[in-house]
């Protein structure tokens, strides 16, 4: 958005982070296409610029290509929002601070579904590769995946009326996952103390062990 005064500078800056290099591209006029309130990387390859900063707001998306700057589409939403995020195949997830619903979209932005999560005042929504979705509200992380069948609340610990934002930590492409075997021990509690228990017995089975086991050989 506009920092501050009329004309000053608005769009989106694309920074290369390997030389520092920064381009602006999509400037506009104030409550307008470039004076966006928040940006989206669809697990689909597409950036999504949302607009406008007013009340009603973030109703309309730019959709552009990343890599050419390309201006492709607007996306007309209908509804007052606040944050998106976007699967593979360009369906439209968004929260608002002024109820307590996961919205989904089509991707020409046509209302598919509207589920009340029971949590109101959403600030942020982001979506991980394998589909979980995360919102934030406050003190509150609600975390579901894109059916929105379930629903579970996770405690940030602050009070703060201030908003919160969240993303999903997940591997760089080409990054070597670890076997199946060994996954559940990335995981917590219950689930990987299974997993380590499991990978230990396999192990007595096949051959005896002339030491103790090295809990950290079995993450690896």
């Amino acid at each position: 958005m506009a920092t501050a005064g009329a004309g000053a500078p608005n769009g989106i800056i694309r920074f290369n982070v390997n030389d520092g290099t920064a381009l602006r591209f999509a400037s506009g006029s104030p409550n307008g296409p470039g004076d966006y309130i928040q940006l989206a990387v669809g697990k689909n390859g597409l950036l999504y610029a949302q607009y406008p900063g007013t009340s009603p707001g973030g109703n309309h998306l730019d959709v552009f290509d990343p890599v050419t700057l390309n201006f492709q589409r607007t996306i007309n939403l209908g509804l007052d929002l606040r944050s998106i995020a976007v699967d593979q195949g360009g369906h439209i997830f968004a929260v608002t601070i002024n109820d307590s619903h996961i919205y989904e979209f089509d991707p020409n932005g046509v209302l598919l579904r509207s589920v009340d999560t029971g949590i109101r005042g959403y600030t942020d929504l982001t979506l991980d590769d394998s589909g979980r979705l995360l919102a934030t509200s406050g003190g509150v992380l609600v975390l579901t995946d894109t059916s929105l069948s379930t629903f579970t609340e996770l405690d940030v610990g602050t009070i703060s009326v201030v908003g919160t934002f969240a993303a999903f930590v997940e591997p760089p492409l080409g990054a070597v996952v670890p076997e199946p075997s060994s996954l559940a021990l990335f995981g917590a509690g219950i689930a990987g103390l299974a997993g380590y228990a499991w990978r230990r017995r396999k192990r007595t089975a096949e051959r005896p062990l002339s030491g103790p086991i090295d809990g950290l050989s079995a993450g690896r």
